[in-house]
């Protein structure tokens, strides 16, 4: 499905995830529109714009999850 990827080359399936990583595949898998979420939205001073999980994070202060 495409929302579960890996940077390095080892297969890891008993990794620990961390919240935005199950933020993620909740999100994608209920088919949720993150994609209009501005990035920018979120709130907390120590999540930058620029990273791969802000839509994620901006998606879940919207709904209040």
């Amino acid at each position: 499905m495409g929302f579960i990827s890996n940077k390095r080359e080892n297969f890891e399936p008993y990794r620990k995830i961390n919240k935005v990583e199950a933020l993620k595949i909740i999100f994608v898998s209920l088919g949720f529109p993150i994609s209009n979420v501005p990035p920018e939205f979120t709130q907390y001073s120590d999540i930058s714009i620029l990273e791969w999980y802000s839509p994620y994070i901006g998606f879940a202060e919207i709904n209040n999850i």
